[in-house]
């Protein structure tokens, strides 16, 4: 798989589950890329291993990004 397409794969995931109504709960770096938990409703959580070097970018974004329509 390219490096585009992986990184597009994770960026879809993670867009996925935004858009489903997760929240980033914890972002946690390691040599391997990085874990993302996700939570829903302070009950369900999701977690994944992004490995991409721009997806980890992508995610950082958006966590601090400002709210939309503040």
């Amino acid at each position: 798989m390219s490096e585009f397409a992986q990184f597009d794969n994770e960026r879809k995931t993670i867009d996925a589950l935004l858009k489903d109504g997760y929240a980033i709960k914890n972002l946690k770096d390691n040599l391997d890329g990085a874990i993302v938990t996700f939570a829903k409703d302070g009950k369900a959580l999701e977690i994944l291993h992004i490995s991409m070097a721009d997806t980890r970018k992508y995610i950082s974004n958006l966590i601090f990004m400002p709210e939309r329509g503040t």
